[in-house]
């Protein structure tokens, strides 16, 4: 093996060791507020959009569908939310068969160009207080064009040939508006705009995708494109990343704290942290963590407070900027509290006797004792993989709780 070859090899295993640079301890969704926030808004009738009908009546059914979803925006293959009584169906809809029974009334259309004045009064005829509607327009072109290609041959010269292709492009555009009922005014307006291209070859361009399936692809996208957003709060995704503690009467609890937390067994985790606060309470880690926590049970005062005593025991950017964001989730949790959306406040279970767990190393085919009290009789053999409740840490022995109940000892250098 060549010494370029080696030193490439030897590179590649080092940098395989090294953490992701994007790796985040802890992933969480909070629920954030609107740029357009309707607090005072119970009620919101969805009329068709303008443009073509068939865009018009696909475009009101799809914004409708986005804001009956309850957990809009948290995929929980990414994260998981621990807010409790967070959600997003915030509004009470009119019925579209109400809105057409008003229209046919009235003998207008829905898909008429009417003024905002008369939708106003629609609106205020089926009890809305906003009408959201606007404007959809949709285009597509394709593309031919002949493109060159190369076929290798081994023994022989490379063939080139050309070959028909052609490129499908269909984009869809809307402008919403959000029209208040008892003054006629827009109270806001938003745009967005998705697109979707598909291309094929030779043979294969008789199986390209049709113009009506792009578009219906791009409509199903526009209400993703910060459209809903706009006006309804929704979830998303929040890192950050837990302080080492560092102490070293107390870098033994804080290295199981940060476990919990990783595992999200947030109490664990709170409990622990808690036990460090009460030893070292001018430690600004403790309070920095225990603020994450707070942050990710939306229990936003708290963790305001926790991440001001982080950054007044140490000028730190980062401690500056968590306690911005925290301040800024206190006043943004009281607008939403005028969308009747109250979260719980979670009260940490700080007392509980098993305070994390611990999992041993090794696999099954390994055993690692467990004894009455440190350096005394074995009391059991437990293979390595599983894991165990701990009760508390003491200089370097876990006191952990077994499947059968029993309590033991179990030596640091055994656990993972």
């Amino acid at each position: 093996m060549s010494f370029l070859r080696k030193g490439f090899l030897c590179c590649t295993l080092f940098l395989s060791f090294l953490p992701a640079a994007n790796a985040s301890d802890v992933n969480f969704y909070l629920l954030r507020l609107p740029d357009k926030p309707l607090p005072q808004v119970r009620k919101i009738a969805v009329f068709d959009f303008q443009g073509k009908p068939e865009l018009g009546r696909r475009m009101a059914d799809l914004v409708i569908s986005a804001l009956l979803e309850e957990r809009r925006g948290l995929d929980e293959n990414k994260a998981k939310s621990y807010l409790q009584g967070a959600r997003t169906n915030v509004f009470q809809l009119v019925e579209r068969s109400q809105i057409a029974k008003i229209f046919e009334e009235q003998k207008m259309s829905m898909a008429g160009l009417i003024d905002d004045q008369d939708l106003a009064r629609l609106g205020e005829l089926i009890g809305a207080d906003v009408i959201i509607t606007g404007m959809v327009n949709a285009n597509s072109e394709d593309i031919n064009k002949r493109e060159k290609r190369v076929k290798r041959k081994k023994k022989a010269k490379d063939e080139t040939y050309y070959v028909n292709c052609k490129t499908r492009k269909a984009e869809a555009r809307v402008s919403l508006r959000i029209i208040d009922v008892n003054t006629a005014q827009i109270l806001g307006t938003k745009e967005a705009t998705a697109s979707e291209t598909s291309k094929r070859c030779g043979s294969s361009i008789e199986r390209m995708k049709t113009v009506e399936s792009l578009l219906q692809k791009n409509l199903e996208e526009l209400p993703n494109q910060g459209l809903i957003n706009y006006f309804n709060p929704f979830f998303k995704k929040k890192r950050f990343d837990f302080e080492d503690i560092k102490h070293k009467k107390i870098k033994g609890i804080g290295k199981d704290a940060k476990r919990a937390a990783k595992r999200y067994d947030l109490d664990g985790a709170y409990a622990l942290y808690k036990k460090i606060e009460d030893q070292d309470p001018y430690n600004d880690r403790v309070h920095y963590n225990l603020a994450i926590l707070d942050m990710m049970v939306g229990n936003y005062e708290n963790s305001h407070r926790h991440f001001s005593m982080a950054f007044q025991l140490k000028d730190k950017k980062s401690y500056k900027k968590a306690m911005d964001f925290a301040q800024k989730m206190v006043r943004n949790s009281k607008i939403l509290a005028g969308y009747n959306i109250k979260v719980e406040k979670h009260e940490f279970q700080t007392n509980k006797a098993i305070l994390s767990k611990v999992k041993l190393r090794g696999g099954s085919d390994k055993r690692h004792a467990v004894q009455s009290a440190p350096n005394r009789d074995v009391i059991a053999w437990v293979p390595g993989g599983i894991s165990l409740d701990v009760i508390s840490k003491e200089k370097g022995w876990y006191k952990v709780k077994l499947i059968d109940g029993k309590i033991g000892y179990l030596n640091e250098k055994d656990v993972q």
